[in-house]
């Protein structure tokens, strides 16, 4: 079906012409197992792999299949999960309830938990990559990829 649609002019998510030559797009929040958490502008039309691949890939990242659209106004969020070994596994949210209430989390550690919801308990809420890295400290290497702050929690800093 795509194989189809590739060459029609009129595909509902191909860039609509705005007034002086701009296109349409959105803002999207990448976040997970990359290198820059944060929002991205794609236009419209623009694969979600595209958008992926700007906030960096690391060596632990998934591009999964379901990830071969194309940004609309529908595509918000794109959560990126990872491959520990050979086993496919997704991101936590570092807010995560069974965080705060120290409870075990696939892919974390009982320590790493414990350092997360020990910060939680004494700043508030996780509000970008920058302070998970921060609340891991010499587990941020093993760990920082396998967390996420969600969209909602987020605030640049």
């Amino acid at each position: 079906m795509c194989i189809a649609l590739a060459g029609c002019t009129d595909f509902p998510y191909a860039p609509k012409a705005l007034p002086n030559g701009k296109t349409e797009s959105f803002s999207v929040y990448v976040c997970g197992a990359v290198a820059h958490e944060g929002y991205f502008t794609a236009a419209v039309g623009t694969s979600c792999i595209s958008v992926i691949e700007q906030a960096g890939l690391l060596p632990q990242s998934i591009l999964p299949s379901l990830y071969t659209d194309t940004v609309d106004g529908s595509v918000t969020v794109l959560v990126v999960n990872y491959y520990d070994g050979k086993k496919q596994c997704y991101c936590v949210n570092a807010n995560s309830p069974m965080i705060e209430l120290r409870m075990p989390v696939d892919g974390l550690s009982d320590e790493v938990v414990r350092l997360l919801a020990d910060w939680i308990e004494a700043n508030g809420r996780f509000r970008n990559k920058r302070q998970v890295i921060s609340a891991l400290g010499e587990y941020a290497s093993d760990y920082h990829y396998r967390l996420f702050v969600a969209k909602e929690d987020y605030a640049a800093g």
